[in-house]
């Protein structure tokens, strides 16, 4: 028999060759290994407590919107007021 059926025989027989015994006692690092996909989802942390400070924040923003909204009116109102009296448009302020 020649090289070549031996190391055919031997492969059907389940023997392995040099080659293979080597790459197989070589140890592979477990984090380089492909891993299976998860389809757990990670579980996430959802603060559902509400603190002072996130009170104190929300009633700020909210005033300072608010303030805000009035003197963006306040101006709005006055540009109307200004362009009606260049205009000469009669403003019923109570003016009699």
């Amino acid at each position: 028999m020649d090289e070549e059926q031996t190391r055919r025989m031997n492969l059907v027989a389940g023997e392995q060759t040099e080659g293979e015994r080597s790459i197989e006692q070589e140890q592979v690092d477990p984090g380089l290994m492909a891993q299976p996909p998860s389809f757990e989802q990670p579980a996430a942390y959802v603060s559902l407590g509400l603190t002072v400070g996130d009170g104190f924040k929300f009633g700020c923003g909210l005033v300072l919107a608010f303030a805000i909204a009035a003197l963006v009116g306040l101006l709005l109102a006055s540009l109307v007021f200004l362009a009606a009296s260049l205009i000469g448009v009669p403003v019923p302020l109570g003016r009699g």
